[in-house]
């Protein structure tokens, strides 16, 4: 895993802190790292996001896992939304 210089991070925590919310469309290895990039960075995360709920989890890091379908459309312009999916599933969320 690439490190973060702390130039990268002090950029990263200025763009995400003006945010009111920080919401990660995905469920698995890749949301869980960047959900842990941005907790290392003292910043919260509100929810996870997934298209389905199918075989996800109702919750990750004891945060909420909602569908897609879920997501209240005030949310859309208000919250920062970040793509946390791998390469398999780019394709679904483009």
């Amino acid at each position: 895993m690439k490190t973060i210089s702390q130039n990268d991070r002090s950029e990263l925590y200025a763009f995400l802190n003006g945010y009111r919310s920080i919401c990660i469309y995905g469920a698995g290895r890749e949301a869980n790292r960047i959900y842990n990039i941005i907790a290392s960075l003292g910043i919260n995360t509100t929810k996870f996001i997934v298209t389905e709920h199918g075989n996800n989890p109702n919750q990750i890091k004891g945060l909420p896992v909602v569908s897609v379908y879920e997501v209240d459309k005030g949310e859309l312009e208000t919250n920062l939304f970040v793509v946390g999916v791998s390469e398999l599933y780019e394709t679904e969320v483009v």
